[in-house]
């Protein structure tokens, strides 16, 4: 407060200086000062009655009453985590400073520090035709590359992902980079025309957290089979002999009529994942 004039007139003091310092917060909550107060701000003050002429500038603009100041603390050295690995929370305290040598104090709420980029734990393809859930190297669709990703920021948290699809790894020839949020999933229907057969196709992701820090990512590809498989299977039929005469002239004898058997090879194609056997009867004649 100030006091001025005959008879005394109550008015308020000019805030002659801001400062500005760090509190850190202990684990039991408490907080004590890590970095001193520093001047941040000296306002220039009209000279507008007789609280203000010791300290006011008959050269600034009266006309003004709110200016926003915008500043930052440099060099500061703030440990990241305690000694258990726990991120510490900072706040930023202001103080303010009348021309009486009063002061008020304001603390901002608390943030942690973040240095470290988020870390890419796995990655893989879904082919739409085959199931929602079913990773996969291979698809049939001729016309969408959907992949499921996962990242991990212990520190700050991920704030969005993007993800851009090419025929090659990091690849934007097929779709530049599409921000998602926090999903974790990326999926393009519109390729109809755009995917070839035998070509392998590859997302990358671009996965940022709370603090502006980016890890980029790309899956293992997918490779798109839209032709059959080809079926060039070596196999042979054990525990039997050859037919003399027989219709067809393949057929061949069992010496057990209990059991039957065959073996093959592994298919030439390297793209069948499955292959499966079946025993039918034939008729007499």
């Amino acid at each position: 407060p100030c006091r001025y004039g005959r008879p005394f007139r109550g008015n308020i003091d000019p805030i002659i200086q801001y400062y500005a310092g760090v509190l850190a917060e202990e684990p039991d909550g408490t907080r004590s000062q890590v970095v001193d107060f520093q001047e941040i701000y000296t306002p220039c003050i009209p000279c507008l009655d007789d609280c203000s002429r010791f300290a006011c500038d008959p050269q600034c603009n009266s006309s003004s009453e709110n200016v926003e100041v915008k500043f930052s603390l440099d060099n500061l050295n703030l440990t990241v985590t305690d000694e258990n690995g726990t991120a510490i929370p900072y706040f930023l305290i202001v103080k303010a400073l009348s021309a009486s040598g009063s002061e008020v104090e304001s603390t901002t709420s608390g943030v942690t520090i973040d240095t470290s980029a988020p870390t890419m734990e796995s990655s893989f393809h879904i082919d739409v035709n085959q199931g929602e859930m079913m990773p996969t190297s291979y698809q049939q669709s001729n016309n969408t590359i959907k992949a499921i990703w996962y990242f991990v920021d212990e520190e700050s948290g991920i704030e969005e992902n993007c993800f851009a699809i090419g025929s090659y790894p990091n690849g934007t020839d097929l779709q530049n980079y599409t921000c998602v949020g926090i999903n974790q999933t990326g999926e393009n229907a519109m390729l109809e025309g755009l995917l070839q057969n035998n070509h392998t196709y590859f997302v990358s992701i671009r996965a940022t957290n709370k603090a502006g820090l980016s890890t980029y990512g790309v899956t293992g590809g997918v490779t798109c089979l839209l032709e059959p498989p080809s079926a060039n299977v070596n196999t042979s039929a054990l525990g039997t002999t050859h037919m003399d005469g027989a219709v067809p002239a393949t057929a061949l004898e069992a010496s057990d009529p209990t059991q039957v058997g065959i073996s093959y090879g592994a298919p030439e194609d390297p793209s069948i994942n499955k292959t499966m056997m079946c025993i039918r009867t034939c008729s007499e004649g």
